[in-house]
């Protein structure tokens, strides 16, 4: 991939992003697993539609709040909302 010729500010081992999932590159947007934890497909999906609609024109802003999380056990169990 070459990430480094970017030179994107990263976090950690991720590229660092705003609220409206912007890089430090204009015109760049990075969601899901690029921008870190964590790393869920519910987060990349609500990212990406973010990102879509502010391409388009459209003012947003992503707040992680809401988005579920999910342990794969048998029965599931689902934790939504700000944790202690």
């Amino acid at each position: 991939w070459n990430l480094e010729a970017l030179n994107l500010a990263m976090n950690g081992a991720a590229i660092q992003i705003d609220s409206h999932c912007q890089t430090s590159m204009r015109n760049v947007w990075a969601i899901g697993d690029l921008s870190g934890e964590p790393m869920l497909a519910h987060r990349a999906m609500a990212q990406g539609e973010m990102v879509a609609e502010l391409i388009s024109g459209k003012a947003r802003e992503f707040n992680p709040a809401a988005i579920p999380a999910v342990c794969f056990t048998d029965p599931e169990l689902v934790v939504v909302g700000k944790t202690p």
